[in-house]
């Protein structure tokens, strides 16, 4: 997977939106996930049987394919110093070029 991605020093995210991660495990990993709760807020976890406040400075993301994606689910909350850009469109391959969404879109 080819990723085409720039940065923004003033990224603004709200829920919902995509965004571009560095993994917490590998800083030399780069993901793609959607936040799912911002700082303050409390999030149920994938597993059903805790609730995860998120802290101040951070967000709670998860993949679309929750049971096959590592995000919150597995290394907790993320500081919002690992995200470095948002997703707006696909664009590889031109096939599927197009505008992401998010759920609340369809």
């Amino acid at each position: 997977m080819r990723q085409i991605s720039w940065k923004d020093d003033f990224i603004r995210f709200k829920r919902d939106g995509t965004l571009f991660e560095r993994c917490p495990q590998d800083p030399d990993q780069k993901l793609i996930k959607r936040v799912i709760a911002v700082e303050g807020e409390t999030i149920r976890a994938s597993d059903k049987r805790r609730y995860v406040s998120v802290p101040l400075g951070h967000c709670w993301v998860e993949g679309d394919h929750v049971t096959h994606s590592m995000d919150s689910n597995f290394f907790g909350p993320v500081s919002v110093g690992l995200i470095f850009a948002k997703a707006s469109h696909i664009v590889w391959p031109p096939s599927r070029w197009q505008r992401l969404s998010s759920p609340r879109d369809a």
